[in-house]
């Protein structure tokens, strides 16, 4: 038998000897009318303002957890001791075909003051609600602690006033009051919670801590073990697909050498072009074709192609003897024969007889 346990309170953070699964809480129960009504606190126990079912309430989404007794009476009395209730305060519904009362229970709406309004909830459409949430979650029974709002006996109406100085009062007293509407889950945002909040800056604690000691621990660890053995999966999945396609390249240039295909390593690479020294010399500014050079290389003529900045010969000659050199050796390339053109010139770039230095 699969039986839920709806948790809104103190029962979510503090199970303390509560049965349920290693699974833990999970936070899509069924809307119920909740708020902050009933005063508690017994024997040593501070007083706090708890979380009850109450008919003129806003609903709000509830926290479940699966009992790990397959006896609805065995869930019953576990809940009843966590609770220090008795098991007729225990809420039940259970699957069958009987009717609605007879296979359910739920006193804390029955017995209640408030008056009925269009917005006011039933503990016949809150069973309904249990009962149609119970089918979808495929469970057997749910149960719940089944206490009413207790608040106007001893304080009066349930307003903003009365309920701020009543918790301020407990603050003085010690933090327990603080603590539970600060640990009370965030999905739980009753009408009074806002107040409390906005009045006294109650807001939410952060989550705590999950331990191993924490029936949610093997779930986050089973989770985490989930995803990483997905990641895994997908790791062996590429390096399949890496060996796939080496062999795949490898079987590819053994059919084209087989073939005779010249493959792209054997393609003879053209060799770079060379590239002559750069001069040290200034080039001329307008070189003259060595066509032009070629039927007269008197004196005045070399001079007139010779830059204007090294019109004198022996300047010219003290600065770049290698770059007359390379000069006339490019109208050798014109066609004009260095044997030509080095004896008569030799007068000009070394009046006084002196031999070629290179």
């Amino acid at each position: 038998m699969k039986i839920a346990i709806l948790g809104w309170g103190s029962l979510v953070w503090n199970p303390g000897d509560l049965a349920i699964s290693h699974d833990g809480w999970h936070s899509d129960g069924p809307l119920l009318p909740i708020e902050f009504a009933r005063i508690s606190g017994h024997g040593n126990a501070p007083p706090r303002l708890t979380l009850v079912l109450r008919a003129d309430a806003e609903y709000v989404q509830t926290q479940w957890a699966q009992s790990s007794h397959e006896e609805l009476a065995r869930a019953i009395d576990n809940l009843a001791a966590r609770e220090k209730t008795v098991e007729a305060k225990i809420g039940y519904l259970k699957s069958g075909s009987d009717s609605m009362g007879d296979r359910s229970r739920l006193t804390a709406l029955a017995g209640s003051d408030i008056a009925a309004t269009e917005g006011t909830a039933t503990a016949a459409n809150v069973l309904d609600r249990i009962d149609w949430w119970r089918e979808q979650q495929g469970l057997d029974a749910v149960i719940w602690t089944d206490l009413g709002s207790n608040f106007e006996e001893r304080h009066g109406s349930l307003s903003r006033q009365n309920v701020v100085a009543y918790l301020r009062s407990l603050s003085a007293r010690g933090f327990a009051a603080e603590e539970y509407v600060r640990r009370a889950p965030r999905q739980t945002r009753t009408k009074i919670r806002r107040l409390l909040e906005h009045d006294l800056g109650w807001l939410p604690t952060p989550a705590s801590r999950i331990g191993p000691d924490d029936p949610s621990f093997q779930k986050e660890w089973a989770e985490c073990r989930t995803t990483i053995g997905r990641l895994d999966t997908i790791l062996e999945d590429l390096r399949k697909l890496g060996f796939s396609f080496i062999t795949a390249l490898l079987t590819a240039g053994a059919i084209l050498s087989f073939l005779g295909i010249q493959s792209v390593d054997k393609v003879p690479v053209p060799p770079a072009p060379t590239r002559a020294a750069p001069s040290t010399a200034a080039a001329p500014a307008s070189p003259t074709p060595a066509r032009l050079l070629a039927p007269a290389l008197s004196e005045p003529s070399l001079l007139r192609i010779l830059p204007e900045s090294c019109s004198s010969a022996s300047r010219w000659t003290s600065r770049s003897k290698r770059g007359a050199i390379s000069y006339f050796g490019r109208t050798a390339r014109d066609g004009v024969g260095l044997a030509d053109v080095f004896p008569r010139i030799q007068p000009i770039l070394h009046p006084r007889g002196g031999g070629w230095v290179v």
